[in-house]
């Protein structure tokens, strides 16, 4: 069963983000993309974690997010 994480490195006005599945026995496959800062780049980054199936999300200090008002994990 799959299970997805995703990473985010924000800078002031984009944030670097990776998803992996970390439930496989092989190499990890990341996907990687860049987003703005601005409210719909953030839209457009909440509507890809869904379509990733992201269950977690951390930040580069490895701290969980919330985006909007429902957990992604």
């Amino acid at each position: 069963m799959a299970y997805r994480i995703a990473g985010i490195d924000v800078h002031k006005k984009k944030l670097a983000v990776v998803v992996a599945d970390v439930e496989v026995d092989d190499e990890y496959h990341f996907e990687r993309r860049w987003f703005g800062s601005n409210p719909e780049q953030l839209q457009r980054l909440a509507e890809w974690f869904i379509e990733q199936q992201v269950e977690e999300v951390v930040d580069g200090a490895g701290a969980r997010k919330t985006f909007g008002t429902r957990n992604v994990w």
